[in-house]
């Protein structure tokens, strides 16, 4: 099974997947391991970015899982593994390189944090006469925790700001609260 290269290979780096089995055999992996609620947007978010698969890939190998029972989607877009799904996942798991398992769980991961901090942070660039405004805000619930302004002479150094922002909010709010 894992000599066969049977995928699309567009978008995959070197030690990535290029093999359909070995994709669904991953996406069952992730599923059972990984301690977190995955949507199957996570799960492609995860594997493209990371550039483990093709995106086309792992959408169809996503939907062949669905139709053949081995994954249940709920109404929330939840994926789970059934009972067949885990048999197949303990007869087979040893296909699948160790290597291959821990970076696409980094992967998962990277991609729940990007997901998270988009849900709970906010940062938007508001132009005015002199400039542009990044205003960065960290959400509880509805609730702004914190709200930075940072001004900038041009587009491209608020959008610096903004997406260095979302990257990692937990990291600027941890240093604002250390400074007091």
């Amino acid at each position: 099974m894992a000599d066969e290269f049977d995928a699309f290979t567009e978008g995959v780096e070197l030690g990535g997947l290029r093999n359909k089995n070995q994709i669904k055999l991953l996406l069952e992996y992730l599923v059972d391991f990984v301690n977190e609620p995955l949507t199957g947007d996570i799960l492609v978010d995860a594997l493209t970015t990371g550039d483990i698969a093709n995106y086309f890939e792992v959408t169809g190998a996503i939907d062949e899982l669905n139709a053949n029972a081995v994954f249940e989607i709920n109404e929330n877009g939840f994926v789970s593994l059934t009972q067949k799904g885990l048999v197949t996942l303990r007869e087979l798991m040893d296909e699948l390189p160790l290597s291959v398992r821990e970076e696409a769980t980094q992967s998962v991961n990277l991609a729940i944090k990007k997901l998270r901090n988009k849900e709970n942070n906010s940062a938007e660039i508001i132009e005015n006469e002199n400039g542009f405004t990044t205003v960065c805000k960290v959400l509880q619930g509805e609730t702004v925790i914190m709200k930075l302004e940072i001004y900038s002479l041009d587009f491209e150094s608020a959008q610096t700001v903004k997406q260095s922002f979302l990257a990692d909010p937990a990291k600027i709010y941890s240093a604002v609260c250390a400074a007091f």
